[in-house]
């Protein structure tokens, strides 16, 4: 049977469980984008678009990629904005984590170039083993929620049929400097820690403050910065 969904108001997509995404996800921490995409360079990820129909970004908008093939409709790739502000209301969390998982990918009910909002507000445990964004549609009270696994350790989340987010697993062993693949390797307890550490910090409303020269969080960069220098240093 199939599952009909919509990525916004204007965009209808169906799951589509014969489809499987092999490709690894891809955590771009400087750029604070999530891709799962088969270029690793920004020619190829230019020829990508073009060949693809879906959402990308235009002009000054920050609007997630999300594109699919002119032919098959089958999703391609995805190109993900990590938001500034991290979530206040936690307490949703749990509802999602025990929402249904379903393994499958989309594809469109048809060809058409849309504009998909980026999210709103970011989540990681302590661990550093997920990271989850969110819109606003993600915290009401839906009656129906819904986890789509599209590959290996990445999620996007659909309330009441709506797309309302998304969900990086093992996020350390994504994280890339530029456009390679990789490692997919597990780090050390103080490589997680500094990743979440960084992240509850460089967020709103302490970005602000740094941009105001407010001494107790430039003091933390400073101290978040020696650890990470001792952190990386080869043994």
């Amino acid at each position: 049977m199939n599952i009909d969904l919509h990525l916004s108001d204007t965009v209808d997509v169906v799951v589509d469980k014969k489809i499987e995404i092999t490709i690894s996800p891809r955590w771009m921490f400087d750029g604070r984008k999530v891709i799962l995409g088969p270029y690793h360079t920004a020619d190829e990820h230019e020829k990508h678009v073009s060949q693809t129909t879906g959402s990308m970004e235009w002009l000054w908008s920050d609007t997630d990629e999300i594109r699919f093939a002119k032919t098959t409709l089958a999703l391609q790739s995805m190109m993900l904005n990590v938001p500034d502000a991290s979530l206040a209301q936690t307490e949703i969390l749990a509802i999602w984590q025990k929402a249904p998982i379903n393994d499958g990918s989309l594809q469109l009910r048809q060809a058409q170039d849309f504009q998909i909002e980026p999210t709103r507000w970011r989540w990681m445990d302590q661990n550093s083993e997920v990271l989850t964004c969110f819109l606003p549609r993600a915290l009401d009270d839906a009656k129906q929620r819904l986890r789509l696994r599209l590959a290996q350790d990445i999620e996007i989340l659909f309330a009441d049929t709506y797309y309302c987010g998304w969900s990086l697993h093992h996020t350390a062993r994504y994280i890339v400097d530029a456009w390679e693949e990789p490692s997919g390797y597990d780090v050390d307890d103080k490589t997680t820690k500094l990743i979440y550490d960084y992240l509850s910090l460089v967020t709103d409303p302490y970005i602000e403050k740094m941009e105001d020269q407010d001494e107790v969080i430039l003091q933390k960069l400073l101290d978040l910065s020696e650890r990470t220098e001792v952190t990386v240093q080869p043994h």
